[in-house]
């Protein structure tokens, strides 16, 4: 099965430290938190403007955005942008469960 997606702007780090989990899930809600996976968002845009609702705030440790397994169509375009992906020194990622084809 491919996944169409666009990758959620993800930053590589060397040394891990605790993290601000958020979950999108095909199973999801957009009125859900996306604090825990069984209250995982549906839509990248909605990780998005929740992500950097925190980022906004002061953040003290890195964000992980944990995609679960499927394919994520996409409507409008999804821009991500520098503010998007880190603060303070700490970083924004994402895991995906599954290979992303484009």
């Amino acid at each position: 099965m491919k996944s169409k997606l666009l990758l959620f702007g993800a930053a590589v780090c060397n040394q891990f430290v605790a993290a601000i989990d958020f979950y999108v899930s095909l199973n999801g809600s957009d009125n859900n938190t996306g604090t825990l996976a069984a209250t995982a968002v549906q839509t990248l845009p909605k990780a998005q403007q929740i992500v950097c609702k925190q980022i906004a705030s002061a953040i003290t440790k890195n964000v992980t955005v944990y995609i679960s397994l499927g394919t994520y169509t996409l409507s409008v375009l999804f821009t991500l942008i520098a503010d998007d992906s880190r603060k303070n020194g700490f970083i924004v990622r994402s895991l995906v469960e599954h290979v992303i084809s484009f």
